[in-house]
């Protein structure tokens, strides 16, 4: 991809380099093509044609289907820019022509136009292959395929570690704030696990997702008379999942 627009392709380089006696020499056109050009160029946001452009992604499914909208956004907007190189480039071809016939334009106008319509096909061509924005996806899988490696690997400990946090929020009075201290984060860290392994997503991701956020904040506030009991029922809740989750982790 390129890092910048080149200056050659801009119409303000293009006035200040044609050359005074090829400007009374009459319109070329060229102008208004380089506007066209620049102006299409601008439209484009080339963070949409990587992975990096279209926020967090949690699985495969979502990194295909986003890969699919990165391709439809560069038919949408990359291959307009191409044409329109074409464009710049057959016309500055024509007007290559035009220059050399006239012995009164300038050499240096001759071969600056010249200049002009390779590099716009220069351009062109640059702007077909996003190969290198296109592998980001790629990239992504394997980071996502990292993470479900991990999240196998650790869950057992995760499992363990929300117990005894359940445990020390009971003891620590069952507030919100013994949950958030205690319980918030390993449950989180479970959350996490679940949703990117595909087939844990699939079979109990419905069943965890409350816990990812705050959950004991969902019904309760700080200060409450019922507080207690309710974050112990809600610990109770937890505790009885990750009972199940055992068992499921255990069969499968």
């Amino acid at each position: 991809m390129l890092t910048a627009y080149p200056k050659i392709l801009t119409n303000k380089d293009w006035q200040s380099n044609k050359g005074k006696i090829a400007k009374i020499a009459g319109k070329t056109g060229i102008g208004p093509e380089l506007d066209k050009l620049e102006k299409s160029y601008k439209k484009v946001d080339f963070s949409l044609l990587t992975a990096n452009g279209y926020g967090k992604l949690h699985n495969f499914a979502e990194i295909d289907e986003t890969l699919k909208k990165a391709k439809a956004y560069y038919a949408k907007t990359i291959q307009p820019v191409r044409d329109q190189a074409i464009s710049v480039s057959r016309k500055a071809g024509d007007v290559e022509k035009k220059f050399k016939s006239k012995k009164a334009i300038p050499k240096s106008s001759t071969a600056h136009v010249a200049k002009l319509g390779k590099e716009a096909l220069n351009f062109a061509t640059a702007m077909k292959s996003f190969d290198e924005e296109f592998k980001t996806f790629d990239a992504y899988k394997a980071k996502i395929q990292q993470h479900i490696d991990l999240s196998k690997k650790k869950i057992g400990t995760d499992i363990k570690n929300a117990e005894v946090g359940i445990v020390k929020c009971i003891k620590d009075g069952a507030t919100c704030n013994a949950w958030n201290n205690n319980v918030h984060q390993r449950a989180r860290s479970i959350c996490n696990g679940i949703r990117v392994v595909p087939e844990w997503n699939k079979d109990l991701w419905k069943k965890w997702e409350k816990f990812g956020d705050h959950y004991h904040t969902k019904g309760v506030k700080e200060g409450d008379s019922d507080e207690s009991a309710k974050i112990k029922a809600k610990c109770k809740e937890m505790a009885a999942e990750l009972q199940k989750l055992k068992a499921y982790l255990k069969k499968n």
